[in-house]
């Protein structure tokens, strides 16, 4: 059977969906169909993955929010179209399904992100992006049409973790840069200091988003990074949340705090 021509809609969201390595259910509707029932959402996924063969469902156990991943051939179509990057040997996304909560929770504080119209033009590069070989810039050429640009490009798998998410975005008319920490499982002090040392090797420009599970987990990480990092302009580039703070409030008016009990100037959180 001749390859179906993937149309412009489908390409946009497979696109997405292989940024992030894989989607659910729950996720997809709230990405991609929030004005919808979620049964619409259901049945597209359903349309994508029966019908036209672009993703393959994996169910952990018989109750579980299924997960779906790109198949080769949709990967293979992406490429052509010059949406996506890939390493030399093209083949679908490793169905790993476990370990997955943590990921599940970047991807819902990446969706609230970008639907922010405060925040504009966000190119975000995943985790996953960066564990397989893509630079910010190879994705910002991706978002703008430019992927034709990048058919010499060979990725080459990296592996080792930098952050859980890096961003570029424009607010106020002045561009800014992000890197997003989510801390899900409670960080020792030595854990700290090594995700301290990792996100300054790789990202000490940016600005650092550490977003913990819950508002106490976000008072000892904001402590626990403070004993390490001494200098007043650095201590002001680390901000710190919880994930339901995040999730339930648009960026600008997230209570983030940096390392001296500062809320940025950039935001404006509501008085209680």
């Amino acid at each position: 059977m001749p390859d179906i021509i993937m149309n412009p809609e489908d390409a946009s969201l497979l696109s997405w969906i292989h940024s992030n390595k894989f989607v659910t259910t729950k996720l997809f509707h709230k990405k991609f169909r929030a004005g919808n029932s979620f049964q619409t959402a259901c049945n597209d996924l359903e349309s994508l993955s029966v019908e036209k063969k672009y993703l393959k469902p994996v169910k952990v156990h018989k109750n579980a929010d299924s997960f779906y991943f790109l198949t080769r051939r949709a990967v293979h179509q992406l490429k052509d179209l010059g949406l996506i990057l890939t390493p030399p040997k093209i083949r679908a996304p490793h169905q790993n399904t476990y370990e997955k909560d943590h990921d599940k929770k970047v991807i819902e504080i990446r969706i609230g992100l970008e639907k922010d119209p405060n925040l504009k033009n966000l190119i975000w590069l995943s985790d996953y992006e960066v564990r397989i070989g893509y630079k910010m810039d190879w994705k910002k050429a991706l978002i703008e049409g430019r992927g034709k640009e990048l058919k010499n490009v060979r990725l080459n798998y990296e592996g080792a973790r930098k952050a859980d998410g890096h961003f570029l975005t424009t607010i106020k008319d002045k561009d800014w840069e992000f890197i997003l920490e989510y801390e899900r499982s409670p960080y020792s002090k030595r854990k700290v200091g090594e995700v301290v040392s990792r996100i300054l090797e790789f990202h000490s420009r940016p600005v650092k988003l550490i977003v913990a599970k819950n508002a106490l987990r976000s008072e000892f990480l904001r402590e626990s990074v403070g004993d390490l990092i001494t200098d007043p302009q650095d201590r002001a580039s680390w901000w710190f949340s919880d994930f339901t703070t995040v999730t339930s409030l648009p960026f600008l008016e997230t209570p983030w705090v940096d390392l001296d009990d500062f809320h940025p100037a950039l935001i404006k959180p509501k008085e209680a």
